[in-house]
């Protein structure tokens, strides 16, 4: 083989070498946006925060950071999240790896209810009322008392009562197992209670307070009386205006017939 075809099949191999090389780091970037898609769940409201810029002038670095936010976190999410940096010198790709492992917890739910049951929370004076927070979460979440009275800024500290301990409900959610605790606050319904404002805090540590409020109203005496006596005298007004204008009518074709009958003894 002379030295001109030699060439020639060294110039070949290193043009097939090449088309092969990039025809592999091809399919590597594109099985890497593969799995960068498939890292994305579809129809979830996650977001991507980039910010940073350019390192000292003294360095030839850059400053960037990547700020991933899930605003609709369910328990599936909790795992172990990773974040690579690839970094090419020269022929060699250097990769640097961070790890933070990410756990799920349902916050604690908070349910306000008022003994006597009213939908308006409209109760008579002197009225015993019963105001009662059931919280569902960990077996540590704490019961806090706000309350504030009608025209005032300011929320007060409320003595409760919490009924015994954490109930055990048999229900995990994110593998964390979930309690019940009821608090009561009892007062009598006066003046002084009309619009004021009762919130029931959960609080447990690393955990956003959860709450629920409801507002007290004193019950205003109708002239009639409640609903009940208002309906009872309607019926008996409007019975009583019928009764009348049957009387009248009665009356009206007595005379009437009265007069025809007259009338025609005369002729």
């Amino acid at each position: 083989m002379n030295k001109k075809n030699k060439k020639n099949k060294n110039r070949k191999n290193k043009k097939n070498k090449y088309k092969m090389n990039k025809k592999n780091k091809n399919k590597k970037n594109k099985n890497k946006k593969k799995e960068r898609k498939r890292g994305i769940r579809n129809g979830r409201d996650w977001a991507f925060h980039p910010s940073g810029g350019k390192g000292p002038p003294y360095m030839k670095t850059r400053d960037l950071q990547l700020k991933w936010t899930i605003n609709d976190m369910v328990c599936s999410d909790a795992g172990i999240y990773e974040c690579a940096v690839y970094y090419n010198k020269g022929y060699n790709t250097l990769t640097f790896v961070g790890q933070q492992n990410l756990s799920a917890r349902v916050p604690a739910k908070v349910v306000m209810k008022t003994t006597p049951k009213d939908q308006k929370n409209e109760f008579k004076k002197d009225a015993d009322v019963n105001i009662s927070c059931r919280v569902l979460g960990p077996q540590n979440v704490r019961i806090v008392w706000l309350s504030r009275a009608a025209g005032s800024k300011d929320f007060k500290p409320e003595s409760n009562n919490v009924t015994g301990k954490p109930e055990y409900l048999q229900l995990d959610t994110c593998g964390f197992p979930v309690y019940k605790l009821t608090s009561y606050v009892t007062i009598k319904m006066t003046e002084d209670y009309h619009g004021r404002v009762y919130v029931c805090s959960a609080k447990n540590d690393g955990d956003p307070d959860q709450s629920a409020s409801l507002t007290l109203y004193l019950k205003t005496q109708d002239t009639f009386g409640d609903g009940r006596d208002v309906h009872v005298i309607m019926g008996f007004v409007l019975g009583f205006l019928g009764a009348i204008l049957i009387f009248f009518g009665i009356k009206i074709y007595m005379e009437k017939t009265h007069t025809d009958l007259g009338e025609a003894s005369k002729h």
